[in-house]
């Protein structure tokens, strides 16, 4: 019944809208001329997806009908005049999705509906609609109603160039902003106590962010390919960031890493090729495989005594590295792990000559054992 509904709504529309062409065309000379009036009409389509005849917004609807799922206010009413879709949760409060708004600007989301306050955000940029829907989203509003972001939220939503996150909100999902390339800055509120896996990855016109203290980890890509973001500072409070957390970042030049890390994960710095120095906090044990990698403008770094494993490819090409110091804790340093393309000339190592040849050492390091090696070193 209802999809018969629909198709009877959608020829009625149709009818309309041809009505509507003909009026404004006139009838047509017997030779395929124009009518009367000589005009050919305009035929455009809104903003917010209605069609537009001559300058004048219709009534009719550009865009097909909606699908079944979801709970759309009253038709062009006070309570969603915007055409969103809101979603009744088991708390008793609404999630909010894209709906029919998929052709606005600018979005302003309630913070009630139904009388129920609105709570959570979900996707605003679906894949499964045609070319360039939602990609027109360029500012949003959020309520302080709002405590979930939640994942794939905003993903793709290539446009977006501003918006704020309120301090109510307490979770941001994975890839939560992924792919906004025109984003520019954003400050996640002191609520949020973690940043999901790849939420801000490859947002290319990433130059701040702002992490607030109650943040204890750091998902996996989060900040991946964020080429244009240059300083991060990280806050004491973070004890986890996630394989690939900055890789590709390549105009990084500085980035705190606090004490209460313990490892540095894989691919977690690669490919930043402006970052000149780096402190490793005294809690690290492990540098993971790749975690430097490509750092072409390391100059030095100091590892320290806590560390016992420093992974397969972990300061691979790092052509500015000229020196290093490595403790005598470290027991294994991995496959190409200083292959730097004879850059390096000196290694400082606290340890003697006996314990350094008992370190395993992989393949493909003829950089590191063929540098001075200085033993016994002390600062």
């Amino acid at each position: 019944m209802k999809k018969m509904f629909g198709r009877i709504l959608v020829f009625a529309l149709a009818l309309c809208l041809s009505l509507a062409l003909a009026s404004c065309s006139g009838s047509e000379g017997p030779q395929g001329e124009p009518g009367k009036d000589g005009k050919t009409p305009t035929i455009e389509i809104s903003e917010d997806g209605y069609w537009v005849i001559n300058g004048e917004k219709t009534a009719v609807k550009a865009q097909g009908e909606k699908g079944d799922t979801g709970e759309p206010g009253k038709d062009a009413g006070y309570e969603n005049p915007q055409g969103l879709d809101f979603f009744l949760k088991d708390d008793g409060t609404y999630a909010v999705g894209i709906g029919k708004a998929i052709y606005l600007s600018e979005i302003t989301i309630p913070s009630t509906y139904n009388e129920k306050p609105v709570s959570e955000i979900g996707i605003f940029c679906p894949e499964d609609v045609s070319d360039g829907m939602g990609s027109q989203l360029k500012k949003i509003i959020i309520p302080d109603t709002i405590t979930t972001i939640g994942a794939s939220a905003f993903n793709g939503c290539e446009n977006l160039e501003s918006v704020t996150i309120p301090d109510s909100v307490t979770s941001i999902g994975s890839s939560a902003f992924a792919n906004c390339e025109s984003l520019t800055g954003i400050t996640i509120p002191d609520g949020v106590t973690s940043i999901g896996d790849s939420s801000f990855r490859s947002c290319y016109s990433l130059t701040s962010v702002t992490i607030p203290d109650s943040v204890t980890s750091i998902g996996s890509s989060a900040f991946a390919y964020c080429t244009s973001l240059t300083s991060v500072t990280i806050p004491d409070g973070v004890t986890s960031i996630g394989d690939s957390a900055f890789d590709g970042c390549e105009n990084l030049e500085s980035v705190t890493i606090p004490d209460g890390v313990t490892s540095i994960e894989s691919y977690v710095f690669y490919g930043c090729d402006s970052l000149t120095d780096i402190t490793i906090p005294d809690r690290v044990t492990s540098i993971g495989d790749y975690a430097f990698a490509y750092c072409t403008s390391l100059s030095g770094i100091t590892i320290p005594d806590s560390v016992t494993s420093i992974g397969n490819y972990a300061f691979h090409y790092c052509t500015s590295l000229t020196s290093i110091t490595i403790p005598d804790s470290v027991t294994s340093i991995g496959n190409y792990a200083f292959y730097n393309r004879f850059s390096l000339t000196d290694v400082y190592y606290t340890g003697t000559e006996e314990e350094w040849g008992a370190i395993e050492i992989g393949d493909d390091n003829g950089y590191l054992t063929t540098a001075t090696i200085h033993y016994n070193y002390t600062e």
